[in-house]
């Protein structure tokens, strides 16, 4: 039995519900957190919500060739709030991103070193001729 072939509203639909899952999973991950996410998980979330939009956009380009004046309306209409949806997600992921950032010019340690006193060992010098011979294993002493 060959397979039925869906009508192009059908798959449209189907591929705007993958989206919209998509963007629930991102709202969901947002909620129902135990601990705060860290600035590397924002930043994911964000490039997977970008993505999802760049999705949107794509599939209603495609919508404009394909479906008729009433599907199109009420298609459209889902894709708008859709969008709307991702742009909420999107701004409430940079205000998260924005408290997570740090000012670590409060945090850094002042590098006041004045009532430290160190005293460093003497150090020995060699000169050019005294490294010549001890890399050729000649005792320096002998020829001063």
């Amino acid at each position: 039995m060959a397979p039925k072939e869906l009508s192009e509203l059908t798959v449209f639909n189907r591929r705007k519900a993958h989206l919209l899952g998509q963007i629930t999973r991102i709202r969901n991950s947002l909620e129902n957190v135990d601990s705060p996410l860290n600035q590397v998980e924002i930043r994911t979330k964000l490039a997977s919500l970008s993505e999802v939009k760049a999705k949107i956009d794509k599939l209603r380009t495609e919508s404009y060739r394909i479906l008729s004046d009433e599907e199109l309306m009420d298609f459209e209409t889902s894709l708008d709030t859709m969008e709307v949806d991702a742009d909420n997600l999107e701004v409430s992921l940079n205000t998260l991103l924005e408290s997570s950032n740090v000012d670590t010019s409060e945090l850094s340690v002042k590098n006041d070193f004045a009532n430290y006193n160190v005293k460093l060992p003497s150090l020995i010098y060699r000169n050019f001729r005294d490294n010549i011979l001890i890399g050729c294993n000649l005792n320096p002493n002998l020829y001063h």
